[in-house]
């Protein structure tokens, strides 16, 4: 069963991805597990 993820949470998630040139569904699942701005968006929900 998947967990579901806050809508405000993916719009930040991906807001900021956009801004920093990050448009990759991949490269922003990187981001999140590697970058600390991504992670402290995230609430540090890295299982995507």
């Amino acid at each position: 069963m998947e967990t579901s993820f806050h809508p405000r949470m993916m719009v930040k998630v991906l807001f900021y991805a956009y801004t920093t040139n990050v448009y990759s569904c991949r490269k922003i699942e990187k981001a999140l597990q590697e970058n600390i701005h991504f992670m402290w968006l995230s609430g540090n929900t890295t299982r995507f």
